[in-house]
């Protein structure tokens, strides 16, 4: 027996001194490595990594800071001090005792480093500064991310959650974003509205059960004040709508073919342009003005896209990833990486930096190697900011690339 109760002691002091340790190792203040090195450089332009943070996703990009996430910890860079700043993390919904004790372990600072997870990808910062997060509630912070209180719950509402970065703000602060699920053939689908800052949260659109698998991404133009809605999968689920807030309608613009399927939209003065998450034959950029609704088919690209934006000086920027199942890959075998495309004027793209599939990803299920550009809010930015995913370099870090034309 007393040989038992000693052991029993020496686990008990050896949980305390392990406890001790997880619990003692010191929080990080993430900051960019601003080594400068060239990527990518030609006659008409040249592309500079100027900054890394590692361990570190990008999330949201508004005018004067970068908020990004590691785990359930939101943080944030005002674009001057190159130096993240952790405010807030997201917390368990009237846990357990076990359950909190359980969470207390994960968000530890030497647990996170073991686990590496980065949950937190749909993030959007509104006008007011109010964060929302969309996880397994929709979370609203008043105070900077400093706390959170859900206010939407996606499974009570049976309602799924947006594709990543797939939400849009209007110009009066309404937040939009459409169902993204892969259950079987046929089912309904909705468009959601939140609004008065986000606190209250309606079905504003129901698409009928057959017309569309699901709903990639809203869109805000803010040159024509549109709701843009991309749609797909199959030729005729794959469609561009407009979203009539007024009537609480949408309105057809073009689809029926895999070029229309659309995950990103690149939104200018002039045009809508787009890299295609044509999986089945490869995908291509193309270009619609919205004055005359015609539809130009540009540039080849072959892989799916799934994120875009434009940058200050017009610069139109998509990524592309790597989709080893797919019939085009399966047929064409591209190169296994996730791919950053450029271009000045939409008719001409530069393939500017490639990256790896991460070893074994074959063998984890349906996670494919992507670069993820954040979602943002009139930031307007001189420098373009990614994420790498499920990538054998760089792989859930924050880049900063700037692109310089000649």
């Amino acid at each position: 027996m007393k040989f038992f109760k000693k052991k029993k002691i020496i686990y008990f002091y050896l949980f305390l001194i392990i406890s001790a340790s997880v619990y003692l190792v010191p929080e990080r203040s993430p900051y960019f490595n601003s080594d400068k090195s060239i990527v990518y450089e030609n006659s008409q332009l040249k592309v500079e990594q100027t900054g890394e943070v590692s361990n570190l996703s990008v999330s949201f990009l508004n005018v004067d800071k970068i908020f990004a996430h590691e785990d359930h910890f939101l943080f944030y860079d005002d674009k001057k001090s190159n130096l993240f700043t952790s405010v807030g993390h997201l917390d368990k919904i009237h846990p357990s005792i076990f359950g909190k004790i359980k969470n207390f372990v994960a968000r530890q600072r030497a647990t996170r480093l073991i686990r590496e997870n980065f949950p937190l990808r749909n993030v959007v910062v509104l006008q007011s500064g109010t964060i929302l997060v969309f996880y397994d509630y929709i979370y609203r912070s008043e105070d900077g991310g400093k706390t959170f209180e859900p206010v939407f719950d996606f499974s009570k509402e049976e309602i799924n959650g947006p594709f990543r970065q797939g939400i849009a703000i209007d110009g009066e602060g309404n937040i939009f974003f459409g169902e993204y699920q892969s259950e079987k053939r046929p089912h309904e689908i909705s468009i959601i509205r939140g609004f008065d800052d986000g606190k209250h949260w309606e079905k504003f659109y129901t698409f009928p059960s057959g017309n569309i698998f699901h709903i990639h991404s809203i869109k805000y133009d803010r040159f024509r004040n549109l709701l843009w809605v991309c749609t797909g999968d199959r030729d005729g689920e794959s469609n561009l709508m407009l979203l009539d807030r007024a009537s609480k309608k949408v309105i057809p613009v073009g689809g029926g073919d895999q070029g229309w399927r659309i995950v990103s939209l690149m939104v200018t003065k002039d045009y809508l342009v787009w890299c295609s998450d044509n999986d089945q034959t490869g995908s291509f950029v193309y270009r619609f003005n919205p004055a005359t609704k015609v539809r130009q088919k540009l540039f080849p690209i072959g892989k799916s896209s799934y994120y875009s934006t434009v940058l200050k000086d017009g610069t139109l920027v998509f990524s592309t990833a790597f989709e080893y199942r797919a019939p085009f890959v399966k047929k064409a075998n591209p190169d296994s990486t996730a791919d950053l495309w450029v271009s000045k004027d939409s008719l001409q793209w530069f393939k500017v930096a490639s990256f790896p599939e991460a070893d074994g990803i074959r063998v984890k299920g349906a996670e494919r190697p992507q670069l993820i550009i954040p979602n943002s809010l009139n930031s307007d930015d001189d420098y373009l900011y990614f994420s790498p995913f499920m990538t054998k370099i760089h792989n859930n870090s924050l880049l900063a690339y700037k692109i310089t034309w000649k």
